[in-house]
Parts: structure tokens; C-alpha cells; sequence
């Protein structure tokens, strides 16, 4: 993903934007403006700002500017006082007193401005990166303790859940491959290990070698943390077993994994001074991993403690006793199969109903299963003529979409919703070419509720597709950023590769053009009709578009054919 960061000007003159702007933009920076401080607040609460930039007379006290760090999201942004020529002969170290971080003088040239925030726009983007990183190594509650308390105390959690994941036969497995290739394929499985453990809102610990372990219920406090983890596992273990069939069809050998869940009391602390790590002990992390060793290939074996808990949602088989390493009495055991129908989606007992998604604590529609059905749908039933309108286009556009959501802030339900509305814009293009719009939105009116979407998230859902639609008003955020992902190549590199495929699709379903029409055709839409709504997509996109505008101009003057030599 392409790093920006946003600058956010508190300036109460509307007509002083337009030269600020100008005066301040900066490569690799998206500027946002707001009119007073409810409005900075706002954008804080809802995005990652990076520079808060605000006159010193919008203060009152020290206490405004401490409420105005409350609201900053990532906790990570420095406030710059704008010193122009109506206040420059205030006391500035009375302001710095106040909290700002450094102050910016507007009446020195722009470059001098510019130079000055490229320092804080480092600094900040550094602080990004080591937060990332810290964020990948602690949980967010213990990185919240520490940040405020400089350390984390030890923590004894009585109903935490642990689930550990093995290769079977790793050691061996790996005798006969590079190491290189060893940890590609770590990395791969893993990489899926952590997207499912984050949908289900799981805390992944660590890995040891080929070993994968999550905890739920200590660091974070989501409902039902023994379903979500049985959840998880079961996701994980049918991920695994598809690429294991993959793996014998291509004649490759297959990797197989066990899975091992249980729970109970645990303590949760770091360990070190120099090189920290979180980890949890206990009788109940022994256990958990015992489960996972003496479970079978293919197979989640489950303590007594959960099958007690979960037997009402889930097909579980009796393992009896089984003899556990070094633990004086025998341990009574289950593997846990498949969901029962009722709690499942299309009763097929893998993915769960809306109902235990509810119940889980997680957004009651469930979009990946969506994703895959409709994604499945689109390579199968798209036409073959659509060069321009293709797989390749929805995905890019989602991919764009994502961008987009997290530059703008969205939050998980409105971002799901986007994205259904994104993979949805494009598939009436399987029924047919025009009015496209109004069959996908059929189609969500029929597909949507067996995921879980309720009448009033098809509804937006119906509205950012109708949004769409040429002759359509672009609304609501959602519908801005639905536009502005679409129309993003616009001011990308491969506009013009992209461009060409649709003039191909149009040659075959609706308009041939020779290429002085093609020329005034995409300077007519770039110029006069379209525009990207989203401050982000404003920074980001509108001066490249701009350019293909003026390259394009450029062109269609060359072969007129007074102006040939």
C-alpha cells in the first residue's frame, strides 16, 4: 500500500483554503481542512492524522490542545502552531508551552514551509513504523500499559483459551527442501493463519518453527472466546486440507497439521528488559499443546473444558481417555468436527450462521464466504469479451477501495459494506451489457441475505451501486470512495494500458472509435465530467490526472492535420 501521510489545517476562513493549500501540499500527503475544532476533532477520531495545523488564537487554554490530542487516533501527531503575519509578533514559546511541537511561520516562502514539514513528516512516518512493529510483537492492551505506565504487570486470567497448530512430519518435510523455500512456505501458511486468527479476533503469541499459537479471552475482551477460537480452527484446518489437495494434483507433497485447543487459568506478562517478549504460562498452555500433539493429521482435538462449552453448536466425536506426556492421570479428549447445520451457513458446517457471528461478538454478515461465492461466480459466468470489465478490474478496484477505506477512516462495518457494494458494482455484467447496475443490485437483493446482511446494509449496498451509474449523484462517503476507486487509474501510471482495454470492450458492445474520437472522448470524461470526491483521492490522484489531461491534449494536437508538418 502506497504510504501517505495526512495533514490536517484548523483554519476558520473558508476563502484562506485554496492559497493554503497551494502553500503547504506536499508529495506524499493528503490535506485535510476543517473550520474549527469540532470539525478537527472529528477527522482525528476518524483518521490517522500525521500534522495538526492550527492558528495559536484558536486556543484558549493548554487544556484545549490536550483535548484535541485525546481525540488523535494514532496517538502519534504533531501540532504545528500557524504563525502568520496578523499574529507573528506573539510569544511563540508561550504556545510551544501549550503543546504545540514547533511552529510554522507563513510568511516565509513556501519551500522554506515545505522543507519543515518534510522533518515532521519523517519523524512521523518513523513513528509509524516503529508502532507497526511493536504492534506485531505486543498486544495492543499491553502496548496501551506500557505506553502509559512504562511497563506491564503480570496478569492472571482464569478463563483464557489457548489453541496451538503443528506440521506433521515438519522435520522431515523439510530435509528435502531449501531453506529459502522453507520459510516461503511458512510464510504463506501463516500469512493465512493470521488473517483468519484477526477476523476472529484471536491474539496470535507467536510462532515456534513450525508451531502457530493464539491466544483468546486475555488480552482482548470480545464475547464467547472458545467459540471464536474453535471457529478459527476450523477455518484454519479446511485452508490447510485445500491446499494439501492442491498440493497432489500438482504431485507435490502435501502439508498436513494438527490442532490443539484448550482453556483455563493462565498468567499473561513480558518477559526481559532488553529484548522483551510477551508470552503466557500455565498449566492450561501445557495442555493446550499436549491437545495439539496427540491429535491427528487433519484433526482439532479439544479439551473436556470446551467440549462442555460448545457441544450445543458443534458434531464433536469422544476420543475417551488419552494418556498425556509427563501429567500423572489421563485427560479426556474430543475432536472437533464440523458446526450442526442449524448454526451453520448453507447448513453446510463449516462457516457460522449469522446468528453465532452475533453471538461471536463479529459482523453479523460474513464477507469472506460472500467474497469466495462471488468471486467464483464472476470467473465462471463473465463473458469473455469483457476486456475492460473483467475479474482483474473488480479486483483492482477493491484493492483501491481498501486504500481508500483506510485513508478516509472508515470503520469494519462500513468498510465491509463498500467492499460488498465494489465486488457487487460489476457483476451484472454477466446478464448483460447495459444497465448493468440495476441487475447487480438484484442480484444482492438475492444473494446478500443468505450471508447474513440485513435490509437496511443491502439497501446502502443498493445505493452505492445506483451511485454508479452515469447519469447518478455521488452522495455519501461510501458512494465517493466507491467512485474515486474506480476511476483511481485515473491518475496512475497504467491509465493508458487500462484505457485501451476499454476502448476494445466499447468496439465490441457499444461504439468503435478512430483515434481522434478516442483522443476527445477521454479528454471530454477526464476534463468536464468526471471528479474525485475523497480528500485522499484529491491528493493522491487529481495532479496525475491532470497530466494525462494535458498529455492527451497534447496528442490530439499532433495529429490534426494543420498542425502536421
Amino acid at each position: 500500500m502506497e504510504r501517505f501521510v495526512h495533514f490536517l489545517i484548523v483554519e476558520p476562513d473558508v476563502s484562506k483554503h485554496s492559497a493554503l493549500r497551494k502553500q503547504l501540499s506536499l508529495a506524499g500527503s493528503i490535506l485535510l481542512f476543517a473550520e474549527n475544532l469540532d470539525e478537527a476533532k472529528w477527522e482525528l477520531s476518524r483518521k490517522e492524522i500525521g500534522i495538526v495545523m492550527l492558528p495559536p488564537i484558536t486556543l484558549n487554554s493548554k487544556k484545549t490542545i490536550k483535548k484535541l490530542q485525546q481525540y488523535d487516533k494514532g496517538k502519534r501527531a504533531f501540532f504545528l502552531a500557524l504563525i502568520n503575519e496578523e499574529n507573528h509578533t506573539l510569544d511563540v514559546h508561550k504556545y510551544l508551552k501549550e503543546g504545540f511541537t514547533d511552529f510554522l511561520y507563513l510568511g516565509l516562502d513556501s519551500n522554506t514551509l515545505k522543507a519543515k514539514l518534510r522533518v515532521f513528516k519523517s519523524l512521523f512516518q518513523k513513528d509509524q513504523r516503529i508502532g507497526h512493529l511493536l504492534s506485531n510483537i505486543f498486544p495492543n492492551q499491553v502496548l496501551a500499559d506500557l505506553n502509559n505506565f512504562g511497563k506491564y504487570s503480570p496478569k492472571r486470567v482464569e478463563n483464557g483459551v489457548v489453541m496451538f497448530t503443528d506440521f506433521v512430519n515438519f522435520s522431515e518435510k523439510s530435509l528435502s527442501l531449501q531453506p529459502i523455500e522453507i520459510v516461503r512456505q511458512l510464510e504463506s501458511y501463516f500469512s493465512k493463519f493470521d488473517e483468519i486468527s484477526k477476523r476472529y479476533r484471536l491474539e496470535k503469541i507467536k510462532t515456534i518453527g513450525d508451531a502457530y499459537m493464539t491466544l483468546a479471552g486475555v488480552t482482548e475482551s470480545h464475547s464467547e472466546p472458545i467459540l471464536r477460537s474453535c471457529l478459527a480452527a476450523i477455518e484454519i484446518r479446511e485452508w490447510v486440507a485445500n491446499e494439501a489437495a492442491l498440493a497432489r494434483t500438482l504431485n507435490q507433497e502435501p502439508w498436513e497439521i494438527r490442532i490443539g485447543i484448550h482453556s483455563g487459568p493462565l498468567v499473561a506478562g513480558i518477559l526481559g528488559s532488553d529484548k522483551m517478549s510477551f508470552d503466557v504460562w500455565g498449566d492450561t498452555v501445557n495442555l493446550a499443546a499436549r491437545a495439539q500433539e496427540v491429535s491427528w493429521p487433519g484433526q482439532i482435538t479439544i479439551s473436556q473444558v470446551i467440549a462442555e462449552k460448545i457441544n450445543t453448536y458443534f458434531h464433536l466425536e469422544n476420543r475417551g481417555l488419552i494418556q498425556i506426556k509427563n501429567r500423572s492421570t489421563d485427560e479426556q479428549m474430543y475432536f472437533l468436527e464440523n458446526l450442526k447445520s442449524e448454526f451453520s451457513l448453507y447448513e453446510e458446517g463449516l462457516s457460522p450462521s449469522p446468528f453465532l457471528r452475533e453471538k461471536c461478538g463479529l459482523p453479523r454478515m460474513d464477507f469472506n464466504s460472500m467474497r469466495t461465492d462471488l468471486l467464483n461466480q464472476l470467473k465462471k459466468n463473465l463473458p469473455e469479451n469483457l476486456t475492460y470489465h473483467d475479474i482483474n478490474h473488480t479486483l483492482g478496484v477493491e484493492k483501491s477501495a481498501k486504500r481508500l477505506a483506510k485513508l478516509e477512516g472508515l470503520n469494519e462495518d462500513e468498510e465491509l459494506i463498500l467492499l460488498t457494494a465494489v465486488l457487487y458494482h460489476d457483476a451484472g455484467f454477466i446478464h448483460q451489457y447495459n444497465d448493468n447496475e440495476l441487475l447487480a443490485i438484484k442480484m444482492i437483493k438475492a444473494n446478500l441475505p443468505k450471508f447474513g446482511y440485513d435490509d437496511d446494509q443491502i439497501n446502502t449496498i443498493a445505493q452505492i451501486i445506483a451511485s454508479t451509474r452515469t447519469s447518478s449523484k455521488v452522495v455519501t462517503l461510501l458512494e465517493k470512495i466507491m467512485s474515486d476507486a474506480d476511476h483511481d487509474y485515473f491518475g496512475r501510471a497504467e491509465y493508458y494500458s487500462i484505457a485501451e482495454m476499454l476502448r476494445e470492450e466499447l468496439a465490441l458492445h457499444q461504439n468503435s472509435f478512430t483515434e481522434d474520437e478516442w483522443l476527445q472522448f477521454q479528454i471530454n470524461y477526464l476534463e468536464n465530467k468526471h471528479l474525485y470526491y475523497t480528500a485522499s483521492s484529491i491528493s493522491i490522484r487529481l495532479p496525475a490526472k491532470k497530466k494525462r489531461i494535458n498529455e492527451l491534449k497534447r496528442k490530439w494536437y499532433s495529429i490534426q492535420p494543420t498542425n502536421k508538418d
